[in-house]
């Protein structure tokens, strides 16, 4: 019975499926009511990046740094960061498609961010700093974005499909 109305709508039988699919069954949550949390989660952490931010600007070319406009690279960087968390929010609320490649490339920046932490930091109290990040804040949150964009996939497909 679908797929004859997809074929009579237009919408063909591999999208049709492809919708079956991406539907919630009985006990699972709709998109709509996942997407709360997962928006309040991505303000916080935003949130949290804006006073680091200052830190870093105002500290990072202070002491040691011998390559120039260091911290002027690693505030961009975080500041990118900070973009991509707030883009993905609003993506995420509206259940937007293209949720999925900011959260990998948000996501991709976390992780980015994490190895050069790690790679980069002094021997010390640094390197202790930047592993607790690493591993703590910036690897997890990374890891959870790569998850979102495969998780948005499904809800944005399912979110497209035709209403019978």
């Amino acid at each position: 019975m679908k797929l004859r109305q997809a074929r009579a709508t237009g919408y063909d039988a591999k999208t049709a499926a492809v919708d079956a699919k991406a539907q919630p069954v009985d006990g699972e949550s709709s998109p709509g009511r996942q997407g709360r949390p997962v928006v309040a989660v991505l303000l916080c952490c935003a949130a949290v990046l804006i006073p680091w931010i200052i830190y870093l600007a105002v500290t990072m070319d202070a002491g040691e740094t011998t390559v120039r406009r260091w911290g002027v690279a690693w505030v961009g960087l975080d500041i990118a960061e900070v973009i991509g968390l707030v883009s993905l929010a609003l993506l995420v609320r509206r259940q937007d498609v293209r949720a999925s490649p900011v959260a990998a490339a948000t996501g991709t920046l976390f992780l980015v961010d994490a190895w050069f932490d790690t790679v980069t930091a002094h021997p010390g109290i640094d390197y202790l700093q930047s592993m607790s990040l690493a591993w703590l804040a910036e690897g997890p949150l990374g890891a959870f974005l790569m998850v979102l964009a495969w998780q948005s996939t499904k809800w944005a497909v399912a979110r497209q499909a035709p209403t019978d």
